[in-house]
């Protein structure tokens, strides 16, 4: 998130961490892709949109295949 030559951030965690993390990823000025799922709660999501949108930043939800048998 520190780098100046990255410009997305890519999360792929618990949910329990990513609320703090998009904070620390939209004050860094970064693009996001939120890996699924991205919240605990509605009212956590919800909170976690309303930052990246009035950051105007650009974030995506990804949902990761690498360890699914057919993908594999």
């Amino acid at each position: 998130v520190r780098r100046a030559d990255v410009d997305v951030v890519v999360l792929c965690t618990v949910p329990a961490l990513l609320p703090r993390l998009v904070e620390v990823a939209i004050a860094a000025r970064k693009r996001l892709v939120v890996e699924k799922p991205v919240a605990r709660s509605v009212a956590e999501g919800l909170a976690m949109l309303a930052a990246i949108e009035a950051s105007g930043l650009y974030c995506i939800a990804g949902n990761t295949l690498r360890f699914n048998a057919a993908v594999a």
